[in-house]
């Protein structure tokens, strides 16, 4: 069932409720050691959300954060940031507009960061028949910069633009239990970049799940996370 009348989605994130309660039960079974490093194409109500879960529960993570959009980003994320534990910005390809606020943390601080990559692509809004520019702005840098990082992650959400591009980049970024999961994956179009994982399976509502796994070992880990 596909849902789009955001009245009825989460408080968790932008998504239905079944879809961020699925996701909710993913992430906490990807925590291993009491550690998790979670990569997300796409700042905003999610972040604040299970990030914080993450540091009410205790444990140690790294979130790296995504967003296209600096306007977005300065006037809904930023005045946020004091609810995160320690966080970091850094804006890519242009200087700061206004100080950020980094909130300092906890005695937890080194052991949950929170970090924000901001590019400065604008609103993109390529779904409008009146923005058919906006379909070929290059986004080579938000699309790649986690690749050039080079570091692994135990999640990614892909929940942004170029999403067909960043579940390709996701592909290579995974530890070997990882798992990538894409919203809104009811676009037929995001299809042809399943094959680059070993295993995928639609999940939820309009979610997708990706693994090098293999599709009974996801499948296993779908029926732990959905009996909990």
């Amino acid at each position: 069932m596909t849902v789009l009348d955001d009245s009825n989605w989460s408080h968790k994130a932008w998504m239905s409720v079944v879809d961020a309660d699925l996701f909710e039960g993913l992430l906490l079974s990807r925590v291993r050691s009491g550690h998790i490093d979670v990569l997300e194409w796409g700042s905003g109500k999610s972040t604040f959300y299970f990030a914080g879960l993450l540091a009410k529960l205790g444990h140690s993570f790294r979130w790296t954060s995504l967003e296209y959009d600096r306007g977005y980003f300065d006037s809904d994320v930023v005045p946020r940031l004091t609810e995160l534990p320690a966080c970091s910005v850094s804006y890519v390809g242009g200087e700061r507009r206004e100080p950020v606020v980094t909130s300092p943390g906890g005695s937890g601080a080194a052991r949950q960061q929170v970090e924000f990559i901001v590019f400065d692509h604008g609103k993109l809004q390529p779904f409008l028949p009146d923005h058919p520019e906006d379909r070929t702005v290059n986004m080579d840098g938000y699309v790649d910069w986690p690749v050039a990082a080079g570091r692994k992650h135990d999640m990614v959400l892909v929940d942004g633009r170029k999403r067909r591009r960043c579940l390709l980049a996701a592909s290579q970024l995974l530890q070997e239990q990882g798992v990538t999961v894409i919203h809104d994956a009811q676009r037929p179009y995001y299809a042809c970049a399943y094959d680059a994982y070993r295993s995928h399976l639609a999940i939820g509502e309009i979610l997708h799940i990706c693994s090098h796994m293999a599709e009974s070992e996801l499948r296993h880990l779908l029926t732990e996370v959905q009996g909990q």
